[in-house]
């Protein structure tokens, strides 16, 4: 066994036992690991092979050390909890959906300006670059200066539609971080950590 799947043997182990601090344990046997290795020159699955199966090392450390552990759950309040969850569920479901539902606003939210940036741009870059065509008909069917002054205008569309389009690509790229950014800002206050 590696070192890598050592370690999360004894994190699976220590967490089963319900061991709150067990972060502690594994990096303390990483340590453990790399310092013996580099004291006897070995390798880590050598020093792995002479510890104990990493179950027996988590009963031994809720044995010996006794950590902070989290309580289990009686039947008769796990029944009662569920009970609750259960009658509950027409005020916490409602209020999760409409948690979800901003949620979802939030995103919309961000990605609203590129969006519409988007189709504009290419709206205009399409309807420019058509009426630049008819221009050329317009040249020889009308007159001279109609068909000058209808190219004209469709240039400036088509050049307003690229440059929406290159708008679009760079507000794009802010709002992938923007969206990056308020996703992990989220995911840390659910965890309920800071960093």
């Amino acid at each position: 066994m590696n070192q890598t799947d050592f370690l999360r043997a004894l994190k699976k182990a220590l967490k089963k036992q319900n061991v709150i601090n067990y972060t502690d344990y594994v990096s303390d046997y990483a340590e453990l690991i790399s310092d013996e290795a580099d004291d006897k020159a070995i390798s880590p699955e050598q020093v792995i092979a002479h510890l104990d199966d990493p179950k027996i090392i988590a009963a031994k450390i809720v044995a010996e050390d006794h950590p902070a552990m989290r309580p289990k759950l009686s039947k008769p309040m796990f029944i009662l909890l569920l009970t609750i969850i259960i009658l509950g569920a027409p005020l916490w479901a409602a209020i999760l959906a409409t948690l979800l539902i901003l949620l979802l606003v939030a995103y919309i939210l961000i990605w609203l300006l590129p969006f519409i940036a988007g189709v504009i741009g290419v709206s205009f870059t399409l309807v420019g670059s058509l009426a630049t065509l008819v221009s050329i008909v317009a040249i020889f069917k009308a007159s001279l200066a109609f068909g000058m002054t209808q190219s004209g205008f469709s240039l400036i569309i088509t050049g307003i539609g690229i440059l929406l389009l290159a708008l679009t690509w760079h507000t794009a790229k802010r709002f992938s971080l923007t969206s990056v950014v308020f996703t992990k800002w989220l995911y840390r206050k659910f965890k309920g950590g800071t960093a």
